[in-house]
């Protein structure tokens, strides 16, 4: 499996969705830091295995949203897991976020895109 393009390591989760088709879509303000300009990414997770934990973890990221449903929490770890092998349609992440509890996601596909090369 190929290295995950972008380090989310204090990057900040914009806005989220999720789809009952089990496909998660966040958009990540990356860090200062380590990307000048703090470019905006979408994060797509899709053909997710276990729905029923990434729907409980999705409604703790909203729950909270602020107006625009601007989300503001903080990445502090996105990887693939390392306890099991990721191969093929069979992808596994680990996905840790301040004031959260980490949680692993079975997955088809992970897709992180560009969406706006500069946030202000």
């Amino acid at each position: 499996m190929k290295e995950i393009e972008y380090n989310l390591h204090d990057s900040i989760i914009a806005k989220a969705s999720y789809k009952e088709n089990g496909r998660l879509e966040l958009d990540v303000q990356l860090y200062e830091i380590f990307y000048p300009g703090s470019p905006m990414v979408k994060v797509i997770i899709s053909g997710i295995f276990n729905k029923e934990k990434i729907e409980s973890f999705f409604e703790e990221l909203t729950n909270d949203a602020e107006e625009n449903d601007w989300i503001g929490y903080r990445i502090d770890s996105f990887k693939y897991d390392e306890k099991k092998q990721s191969t093929g349609a069979n992808v596994y992440l680990f996905l840790a976020v301040d004031h959260l509890d980490s949680i692993k996601i079975h997955c088809k596909k992970l897709k992180i895109s560009v969406v706006c090369p500069e946030w202000h």
